[in-house]
């Protein structure tokens, strides 16, 4: 008997692979040069405003490259500014390579299963952007992306909007993610089951947020389709 109705995930670090420190950098510096900013100034601009920037607080793509081109001291024209948003994409586009192997097979046995499948991201302008383009977008039926709400995780109205989005009650609804943002929490706060994925990635790899979590947890995508016919502790 299949206990769930939907299962709800996160998408950084949890149907993708995590970047290593040097990649991360590495996929910075073309925005570095663009903007003709260091490298590693660019770097803690980036991680320091992680929350305005997922939230909306900064405007539009272009209004929030101008905006972060501002805090190192940067004005770019228009043409730098092009080069920017398109320097950008292109290192935000390594994520397409970057599913976890067991992602697609996984979202089809759930599809087939007749579950309902929806995501919840902190993220930028990025994500939405080439959405459309990863392989897994078909599976979705429902998607919020934190930019686009103006509002992050573990914020009630992010799981509420997107249970009702796919006809489901939220104690109908599994959610899996890497735990960042308090984000298992938050889920459970409004009824949904959840479940942490620990992330088999090298303990170094750039996360902004990790937490704690003192439920059950997976190590594999793969291993999510059986637990729809079990039953919540």
């Amino acid at each position: 008997m299949i206990r769930y109705r939907a299962v709800v995930f996160d998408y950084f670090g949890t149907l993708t692979r995590m970047l290593s420190p040097a990649a991360f950098k590495d996929g910075l510096q073309p925005l570095a040069n663009a903007l003709g900013v260091p490298g590693p100034d660019l770097e803690r601009a980036m991680h320091g405003s992680f929350s305005e920037r997922s939230s909306g607080e900064w405007g539009t793509f272009e209004e929030t490259m101008i905006r972060l081109a501002g805090v190192l001291g940067a004005t770019p024209t228009p043409s730098e500014l092009d080069g920017a948003l398109d320097a950008r994409l292109r290192s935000q586009r390594i994520l397409v390579d970057r599913l976890r192997e067991d992602s697609v097979p996984t979202l089809r046995t759930l599809r087939e299963m007749g579950l309902k499948i929806g995501l919840i991201s902190d993220c930028t302008h990025e994500l939405p952007l080439f959405w459309n383009e990863l392989p897994i977008a078909p599976f979705f039926d429902a998607l919020r992306f934190s930019v686009e709400e103006g509002t992050k995780k573990p914020d009630p109205s992010l799981y509420l909007s997107v249970a009702s989005a796919l006809g489901v009650s939220t104690d109908e609804c599994l959610y899996v993610g890497d735990g960042g943002s308090n984000e298992l929490e938050g889920a459970r706060a409004v009824g949904m089951d959840a479940i942490l994925f620990e992330s088999p990635d090298p303990e170094d790899a750039v996360v902004y947020v990790r937490r704690s979590w003192q439920g059950r947890s997976i190590q594999t995508l793969s291993e999510i389709p059986a637990l729809m016919e079990t039953r919540k502790p």
